[in-house]
């Protein structure tokens, strides 16, 4: 009877591997309504400000976060709060994160985690004012204190997004950076804080072109030589900024092709900011003053840091503290991302189901546009166009963070092959213990 029912109890749990996300509209009908006041019983981790109000925010775009720590969901999804704060706090967002546990365990919580917005102690009332029928619920609320959004948090970025408006145009900000607009350091930050994985490079270098027929003339011309779309777009960069017009246009013409339509532009700007800024004595001492480690530990990975850095680095045990509780972390959202990589994503069914779903334990999965299965690991909407990118970034969060938290300089210069070493190490794990079902 027993093994009968353990039989039953794991075809369901590989049946139902995880919940499925309602569409984006769905907002319990209460978009486009007033927000009503937020009554929290004690505010938390908001430093030197006063504790927050909507009244205080108001004229600032503001993302709340329903949730509490005995639902696994939303410890699944706690990472967003402050995923979207670091992402689009420069643009205007204010993130808040609301809880019905007790100003104790939210002490506790934050004794454990790397979290910089605010937290909240808020009675049921306060979720009943608010209509919230479950959590995680988030909510994102505009500059004039109207509800945009309210449901689920894995379809909140869009609506922040709209509400921040053309502050958060990827493609407006690379037009910035490759005219050469004012502060481009500052644009470049930008950039790299909100280029998408995914991005149709074709379309906007087709944008940037000045007249239709400028356009045919370059797109006619013949490569001399074999450049990847990074390349040619970091060559119509330089172009521009020496003032060859003309010589930037035809790098932007030969991106017109179809290849450039799903472009890594995080990747780029990444790489980009790297080269053109490379982390200075100064900055990463206001990082650690400031106590933004998680922005020094990516700082760290992709800004060339040099010796002395590493040893000022080292020197902080905040920042290695930090560094030992990302480990498992980044691992475990490497290994879930290879797992979508190579199972979900691929169409691959695995050999041994029930344990691949359970080891999986991701908090939603939902659909692309096109059909195609989409997950959410570590708060960030993946799919098998964006999935690569996510593991290649937490995997060298792992290995900058484990050198560091070791006593070791990271080695900037090594860290690409280390990356690709370490994936294939973790692939060839993730396959003997899952297998690959015969005909999948």
């Amino acid at each position: 009877m027993f093994s009968t029912m353990s039989t039953l109890l794991l075809g369901l749990l590989g049946c139902l591997p995880t919940l499925q996300a309602p569409g984006p509209d769905e907002s319990h009908g209460w978009r486009g309504k007033a927000a009503p006041e937020l009554v929290v019983e004690a505010w938390l981790n908001h430093g030197d400000r006063p504790p927050p109000t909507l009244e205080s925010l108001r004229g600032r775009v503001v993302m709340l976060e329903f949730w509490g720590t005995c639902k696994k969901d939303c410890m699944k999804m706690e990472p967003l709060a402050q995923v979207l704060h670091e992402k689009y706090a420069a643009a205007g967002l204010e993130v808040l994160v609301v809880s019905y546990d007790t100003e104790q365990v939210l002490r506790d919580l934050l004794t454990k985690r790397s979290i910089s917005v605010p937290m909240g102690s808020a009675e049921m009332s306060t979720y009943r004012t608010w209509g919230i029928p479950e959590v995680p619920t988030a909510c994102v609320i505009d500059a004039d204190g109207v509800i945009r959004y309210h449901g689920f948090p894995d379809e909140v970025e869009p609506a922040i997004r709209t509400a921040l408006g053309g502050a958060v145009d990827a493609g407006a900000l690379l037009e910035r950076w490759l005219r050469g607009a004012e502060d481009p350091r500052e644009t470049l930050a930008q950039l790299v804080a909100l280029a998408p994985r995914s991005f149709d490079l074709s379309a906007w270098a087709r944008e940037q072109s000045r007249a239709a027929s400028e356009s045919e003339a370059a797109e006619s011309e013949p490569a001399t030589d074999p450049l990847s779309a990074a390349e040619l777009l970091t060559r119509a960069v330089n172009e521009s900024r020496a003032g060859r017009a003309e010589a930037s246009a035809a790098c932007l013409a030969r991106l017109f092709a179809p290849a450039a339509e799903d472009f890594d532009l995080r990747a780029w700007a990444r790489a980009t900011e790297g080269t053109a800024y490379p982390l200075t004595a100064e900055e990463l001492g206001a990082l650690l003053a400031d106590g933004a480690f998680e922005r020094a530990l990516d700082a760290f990975c992709h800004r060339r840091p040099t010796p002395a850095l590493a040893e000022l680095a080292l020197g902080d045990e905040r920042l290695l503290a930090h560094c030992r509780k990302r480990i498992p972390e980044a691992r475990a959202f490497a290994k879930k991302g290879l797992m979508a990589e190579h199972w979900l994503f691929a169409d691959v069914r695995p050999r041994r189901k029930q344990l691949y779903w359970i080891d999986m334990g991701v908090a939603f999965q939902s659909t692309t546009h096109d059909g195609s299965p989409r997950i959410t690991i570590g708060a960030e909407p993946l799919d098998a166009r964006t999935v690569a990118s996510f593991v290649t970034e937490q995997l060298e969060r792992v290995l900058v963070a484990s050198s560091l938290a070791a006593g070791r300089a990271p080695l900037p210069q090594t860290l690409g092959r280390r990356v690709e070493a370490e994936r294939e190490k973790l692939r060839l794990y993730l396959l003997d213990r899952y297998g690959v079902r015969s005909g999948g």
